[in-house]
C-alpha cells in the first residue's frame, strides 16, 4: 500500500469519527431538549419554566441565599406542577442546611419527599440531608431512621451509599 492510498483510508476513518462525534452530539442535545421539554408543566411555555429556575438556580450556585431563597419561592408558587419543583424545594432546603438552620432544613427538606410520587429525582438527597441535619442537632436515633428510610427507598442511589457510610459511622459510636 502506498502513502497515498494510506492517508485516503486514514482520512476517511477520521471523517466517519468526526461524523460520529457529531452524530453523538446531536443526540446528546436532543435528549438535554427532551429532557428539559419533559420537565415543563404542560400548561407553561417551556421557555418559562427554564427561564425562572435556571434564575433561582443561578443565585442559589452563586451563593445569594436570600434572593435565592425568594426566587425559589417564587417559582414553586408560579410553577407547583413543574418537574422542577423537587429541584427548588431541595435547593431551599440546602440553603437552610448550609446556613445551620437545621431546623428549617429538616422542615424544608420534607416538603422535597412529597415529590416521591411524580418521580422527583432529588427524594433521595433530601431523605440524606435530613438525616444528616438530625445529627448535626444530636438526633442520631432520628438520622439513623431517615437513612435507613432512604437505603430502602433508594437503595441504588448514591445518597443510599452515604447513608450506608453514616450508619456504620453511627454503630462505631
Amino acid at each position: 500500500m502506498d502513502l497515498r492510498t494510506f492517508l485516503r483510508g486514514a482520512s476517511g476513518i477520521v471523517l466517519c469519527g468526526l461524523a460520529s462525534a457529531a452524530l453523538a452530539k446531536t443526540v446528546k442535545t436532543s435528549k438535554t431538549v427532551k429532557k428539559s421539554a419533559a420537565k415543563a408543566s404542560p400548561l407553561q411555555p417551556l421557555s418559562d419554566v427554564e427561564r425562572d429556575f435556571s434564575r433561582a438556580e443561578e443565585l442559589f450556585k452563586s451563593g445569594q441565599e436570600d434572593a435565592a431563597i425568594v426566587s425559589l419561592t417564587d417559582f414553586l408558587r408560579r410553577y407547583p406542577e413543574s418537574a422542577r419543583a423537587d429541584d427548588a424545594q431541595y435547593m431551599i432546603g440546602e440553603v437552610e442546611y448550609r446556613r445551620r438552620n437545621f431546623d428549617n432544613a429538616v422542615r424544608e427538606l420534607k416538603k422535597t419527599l412529597d415529590y416521591r410520587k411524580r418521580g422527583g429525582d432529588r427524594v433521595a438527597d433530601a431523605y440524606y440531608l435530613i438525616g444528616d441535619s438530625l445529627l448535626r442537632m444530636g438526633h442520631a436515633e432520628k438520622a439513623r431512621i431517615e437513612w435507613e428510610a432512604l437505603r430502602r427507598a433508594y437503595p441504588k442511589s448514591p445518597a443510599a451509599g452515604r447513608a450506608a457510610l453514616k450508619i456504620m459511622e453511627l454503630d462505631q459510636k
